[in-house]
């Protein structure tokens, strides 16, 4: 039997064959192996990068609810006096309620600062005042109470008709206001 020449087309689409089997077992394979679990590790990275992004767009909604809350929070505490005791609230709510009273032209005879109480450790502060003035001076001052931003309320109110040379409301009301100060400190 003879054998094929090196210079026969069968043995030259043989070594062709050869080669492109030995390509593919030795470098192909490989490649396209790391190239599929290099693909896979890209996907798995851009799912995620979409769920990382999904959960900063959720985190972005929650920061901004919670500034508006804060705003909202810090807003409302304005609105009530200051004071870490009955005592020292009692002393803002009676600077305001003489305020408004002269603004009001009410004509103060006395007044006088409670001693306060609390509520669920919130401090508690208390004016009484008695004043001399007329129906459309006590609508102005309870107008003027009303518009001022504090948190109070009126807990006790005795308007008395005095008759005489000079006929005038002889009005005592008594004024409480709440404070959040308190019940941070404590």
């Amino acid at each position: 039997m003879a054998r094929p020449s090196t210079q026969s087309p069968i043995f030259r689409y043989g070594l062709v064959v050869i080669a492109a089997i030995l390509w593919y077992a030795l470098a192909w394979d490989p490649i396209s192996s790391r190239l599929a679990e290099l693909t896979d590790a890209i996907d798995k990275a851009e799912r995620s990068s979409r769920k990382l992004a999904i959960r900063i767009a959720d985190l972005q909604s929650v920061d901004q609810e919670m500034r508006r809350a804060t705003q909202q929070y810090e807003e409302i505490k304005r609105a009530f006096l200051p004071g870490a005791t009955p005592q020292a609230v009692g002393t803002a709510l009676q600077d305001i309620t003489l305020k408004k009273a002269s603004e009001a032209g009410l004509e103060i005879i006395t007044y006088r600062t409670g001693t306060g109480k609390e509520w669920r450790s919130y401090p508690i502060g208390n004016v009484t005042l008695t004043a001399k003035t007329s129906t459309r001076g006590l609508v102005s001052f309870l107008r003027k109470l009303e518009q001022e931003k504090g948190v109070f309320r009126i807990s006790s109110l005795n308007v008395t008709k005095m008759m005489g040379r000079d006929p005038h409301l002889r009005v005592t009301i008594t004024i409480e206001a709440i404070s959040l100060e308190g019940a941070q400190n404590g």
